[in-house]
């Protein structure tokens, strides 16, 4: 019996926490900085971690984040729908202007944020769902010859391009190229977006790009100079990753392919301990 009923204690507490539902606010401090809010934020609450701007505990489940905006600061918090007013109490009596403000398109903003936040940070709070990257690069090793293989670092983090020669008859007109990414700094980081112009991607060959030879690149699904293609290009054109979390020490490979006379510049937009920075990589 005593069985039974420790049992049905536990249900009842996974139950009430399965049930528990997160809200997201918005509030407006007027007339202050954020370097001059934090601290008395953080006086404030319980056990909060402190970075980034961001003030959360997983424990107490509730996440705040500062947004300075001109003069005023922005303040996102998502916390048990229960405990909301508790929390709008707090904030209101840090003895500022603070007022309670709607916003769809900020509110939207604010909590893609989050998500990317907690993915970053290898947090849970709430029911946050944090985004899943979808990036699928090819994980086999390459059987292609390595022609020249360049390195470079900056800002901790490594990059290594290896320039091969592609195994059917494209090789004629294009070089393949593989970059592997390592994360060398001290935390998670985000590759946020790359671009180029100079590979020949999903778009460029849907769209027929030229070959200085005049043979041209027939779309995706199409023949090269005669030559099926599929293999190498299922390998070397798959999109790039986007809002990618690139975990301490560990390492993401790109592919892509350039005409023969090319040797790709590569821009990198990584967040880097909460700040943008732009990386652009040559490859010769």
């Amino acid at each position: 019996m005593k069985k039974i009923y420790l049992l049905m204690i536990a249900i009842a507490i996974c139950s009430s926490q399965a049930f528990a539902k997160n809200v997201e606010n918005l509030f407006v401090v007027k007339d202050t900085q954020i370097q001059e809010l934090t601290p008395k934020l953080e006086q404030a609450l319980t056990s909060p971690t402190v970075r980034d701007n961001a003030l959360y505990s997983i424990q107490n489940n509730y996440f705040i984040r500062l947004y300075q905006s001109d003069k005023d600061i922005n303040i996102f918090l998502n916390c048990d729908k229960k405990e909301q007013e508790q929390y709008h109490s707090k904030l209101k009596s840090l003895g500022y202007k603070i007022y309670s403000f709607t916003d769809k398109d900020l509110q939207k903003k604010y909590s893609s944020d989050f998500s990317s936040y907690a993915e970053l940070n290898d947090i849970t709070i709430g029911d946050v769902k944090a985004k899943k990257n979808k990036y699928n690069p090819y994980n086999k090793p390459l059987k292609n010859k390595v022609i020249k293989t360049t390195k470079y670092a900056e800002n901790g983090i490594e990059f290594t391009t290896n320039k091969v020669q592609m195994k059917s008859k494209i090789k004629k007109y294009v070089n393949g190229f593989e970059i592997i990414v390592t994360n060398n700094t001290d935390s998670n980081i985000l590759l946020k977006k790359v671009e180029t112009g100079d590979f020949v991607g999903l778009t460029e060959i849907a769209k027929k790009a030229a070959i200085p030879t005049g043979v041209d690149f027939i779309p995706i699904y199409g023949i090269i100079a005669g030559a099926k293609t599929d293999l190498e290009k299922n390998k070397f054109t798959r999109p790039f990753p986007t809002n990618y979390t690139l975990k301490q020490g560990n390492s993401v490979r790109l592919l892509g392919i350039a005409k023969l006379q090319v040797a790709p510049i590569i821009d990198f937009t990584f967040e880097i301990n909460g700040k943008e920075s732009k990386i652009q990589l040559h490859t010769y």
